[in-house]
């Protein structure tokens, strides 16, 4: 618990980039301890989801090799490296309720702020907490709130939901954080009625609409950047962290002498971009599997954060991409290794071709 407090408040108002680089740093030191303070907690077993990332992590690290900016290429490869931690640290884990129940304390200290004066404490500050609170985006701290509400209802923890509820409903109200929120709801309704869960569905589509009329102008933006983005796309992608130094020679609706965006605002489109078709393969591969041995908490947390994914970019945030990878390690936490299941396929064949496995041959 004191884990997850301490990664929620960190925060430095006296950087530019007071809310994440303080948060990777605080995992890059953390979490390493962690799992060796929980290596006997669970056995650490290799499944096809730990391949599956691995591989993932191998294909990001060979794109070094034709990335155009090895700095933002190495910063994104030492953030993924402790996203992986993260995902270990899950598998390792018996429960997460602790982590959330401390994520839940942290938040609260957000939401205080943004409903009180306690924001002029901090008078020379680089980063407005005004309604950032300590996440310092607006977006990202609802962000950050719905992924931790969804654990708190999963794990009952009526009690610390309140102080989560300033943190998402407050204005401007984040759309994606509220689609998550939504899709979370549709996930479970759909473990319990299915024609409940389509007319959800089908009523989400409005709901998308008055969204994007809430705040029109930011709609055509992304959809902007995501045009560009598709007219980039190539089957080998431009190698890990390309994105923003190419994003220049790429665009042709966006005005880029206003703004320039560090990311497309969806995570299909980076990572197909960066690191081509092999890593979107790789990437969708690890949540199907992580998803198919989901139990219901998970799923929800998953969903949520897939439908924020494909309007934000929560994997660069320290908070969501720890929640997330933490998450995916904790639902393969009891999935046989991969040697195991060898193990049984070959018992399997012997059966089949009416030989005794090799412990049997004895008897």
């Amino acid at each position: 618990m004191i884990f997850g407090f301490l990664f929620a408040v960190c925060y430095n108002p006296y950087i530019w980039t007071a809310a994440t680089q303080p948060r990777w740093s605080f995992l890059a030191i953390s979490l390493p301890i962690m799992i060796w303070w929980h290596s006997t907690s669970l056995p650490n077993h290799f499944t096809l989801t730990h391949l599956l990332g691995l591989t993932f992590l191998s294909w990001a690290t060979l794109s070094l090799l034709w990335t155009p900016n090895l700095p933002d290429s190495w910063n994104e490869l030492i953030q993924l490296l402790i996203v992986g931690e993260a995902f270990v640290l899950g598998a390792r884990l018996n429960t997460l309720k602790p982590i959330f129940m401390g994520l839940s304390l942290g938040l609260a200290i957000s939401s205080l702020i943004i409903i009180s004066p306690l924001q002029q404490l901090v008078s020379s500050q680089h980063v407005s907490i005004h309604l950032e609170g300590l996440l310092g985006n607006r977006n990202m701290l609802a962000e950050a709130a719905v992924l931790t509400l969804i654990g708190c209802i999963g794990y009952r923890l009526w009690w610390f939901i309140p102080g989560l509820l300033p943190a998402i409903f407050m204005p401007s109200m984040a759309r994606g954080a509220l689609l998550g929120l939504l899709a979370a709801f549709g996930i479970w309704l759909w473990s319990r009625s299915r024609i409940l869960a389509g007319l959800l569905a089908l009523s989400s589509i409005f709901v998308v609409a008055i969204l994007v009329d809430m705040r029109t102008a930011s709609a055509l933006q992304r959809w902007e950047i995501w045009t560009d983005t598709l007219k980039g796309l190539t089957f080998k992608g431009y190698g890990i962290g390309s994105f923003y130094f190419l994003y220049p020679f790429i665009s042709n609706t966006f005005d880029i002498t206003v703004a320039r965006p560090e990311h497309p605002h969806n995570e299909i489109l980076e990572i197909w971009f960066e690191l081509g078709v092999i890593g979107l393969a790789l990437w969708a591969a690890i949540w199907a599997t992580a998803f198919r041995s989901a139990d219901g908490i998970s799923r929800c947390i998953l969903g949520a954060f897939l439908v924020i994914a494909m309007l934000a970019f929560p994997s660069h945030v320290p908070f969501t991409a720890f929640v997330a990878a933490l998450v995916l390690g904790h639902t393969v936490r009891l999935r046989n290794s991969l040697w195991s299941e060898h193990e049984l396929g070959g018992q399997v064949l012997c059966y089949w071709h009416g030989r005794k496995p090799a412990d049997q041959i004895a008897d």
